[in-house]
């Protein structure tokens, strides 16, 4: 997501935005989108561990047109260098991936198949290497890095902070609706900025150079913080015997 907002300028029809800060009612005072996303790069990509859910709404190519596809996702981090990442699709496919610093190896659930990528690096490596091979297919992963808010400030052209946002689900809370702009990618989302932790519950990224200008729409729920790393691969359902399981090579997505 945050990576691929380093290229050429690419003006949105119809919307001009600048960086300025808007006026938010509720808060009673100016809030700077990029001060949201520092406070979001602090309470997660800072936290020794979280899990999360994601529900995804992809467009997706198929026959040369795009459709929509549903992705749950059930995702877990204990830093500096545990992630376990639980993918359902619409077609009934689950993986999971786990990371333990090593490598990954990634369980294809259904046909009882295991392949290793091997990679040794902390969490925020791990999640680089995996936006630069095509390996993750998910900009989610992009929140959970340390330093969210410094790639942030170097890819983000200009933001605008959506006044007079309400939360239909959370009326009462301090929600936050704000659009930013890269290169080559629009990124709104909605962050909820509660006692202890401000947290997105929605986000959608549209590739504004892909053509059609694909979106990924995806809500966020069940936070979870400063559990410990033993047993997170159990509760994910990560196998710990293999003796039933083939392994297989490992094929980057879109090379087979």
């Amino acid at each position: 997501m945050l990576r691929s907002l380093t290229c050429s300028i690419v003006l949105l029809a119809g919307i001009m935005l600048s960086p300025v800060l808007a006026s938010a009612e509720d808060a009673g005072k100016a809030v700077d989108p990029m001060q949201l996303i520092q406070d979001l790069s602090k309470d997660v990509g800072g936290s020794k561990s979280v899990s999360f859910d994601a529900i995804t709404l992809s467009d997706e190519v198929f026959e040369g047109q795009f459709i929509k596809r549903v992705v749950r996702r059930t995702i877990g981090v204990a830093r500096p260098n545990t992630l376990i990442v639980k993918t359902v699709s619409d077609d009934g496919e689950t993986t999971l991936t786990e990371f333990n610093g090593e490598r990954a190896r990634i369980f294809y659930v259904g046909d009882k198949e295991y392949s290793d990528v091997e990679f040794k690096g902390d969490v925020d490596a791990f999640i680089d290497f995996a936006d630069s091979k095509g390996f993750s297919r998910t900009a989610i992963l992009d929140l959970l890095v340390s330093n969210l808010d410094e790639q942030a400030s170097e890819a983000i052209v200009d933001s605008v902070l959506i006044e007079d946002y309400i939360d239909p689900d959370m009326p009462d809370a301090a929600v936050f609706n704000v659009l930013f702009r890269g290169a080559a990618v629009t990124w709104q989302i909605w962050l909820n900025d509660g006692e202890e932790r401000v947290l997105p519950t929605r986000m959608v990224v549209k590739y504004l150079r892909d053509i059609g200008q694909p979106e990924h729409a995806t809500q966020f729920s069940n936070w979870k913080f400063d559990f410990p790393a033993e047993g997170l691969a159990a509760s994910f359902g990560v196998p710990a015997d293999l003796s039933n399981w083939k392994k297989v090579e490992f094929t980057m997505p879109g090379n087979g």
